[in-house]
C-alpha cells in the first residue's frame, strides 16, 4: 500500500492550505490548492480568502470560506 508524505507546514501563512494550519502538515495536493490561490488572486487582484486581518484570512482559509465570487469571464475548467 502505498503511503503519502508529508512535510510540515511553512512559508506565508495566507497562502498555506486549511491542513497546514490545523494539521501542521501539507502533502502534493496543498500545491495544486495554493496554485488555485494564486491564480484566483491575479485574475481578480484579491486573494480568495481575504478578511480584514492575516487571522481572519486564516480562519476563512480553515474554513474553506471563499470570500470573493469569480468573475464571469472566468468560465470552463478553470471556473
Amino acid at each position: 500500500m502505498a503511503s503519502k508524505s508529508y512535510l510540515r507546514s511553512a512559508g506565508t501563512a495566507v497562502y498555506a492550505p486549511s491542513e497546514a494550519h490545523m494539521q501542521n502538515k501539507m502533502i502534493f495536493a496543498s500545491d495544486i490548492w495554493v496554485l488555485a490561490v494564486i491564480i484566483i488572486e491575479m485574475l481578480t487582484g484579491v486573494h480568495p480568502y481575504a478578511g480584514r486581518t492575516q487571522l481572519e484570512t486564516i480562519e476563512n482559509i480553515k474554513k474553506g470560506k471563499m470570500v470573493v465570487p469569480l468573475p464571469d469571464y472566468i468560465q470552463g475548467e478553470l471556473k
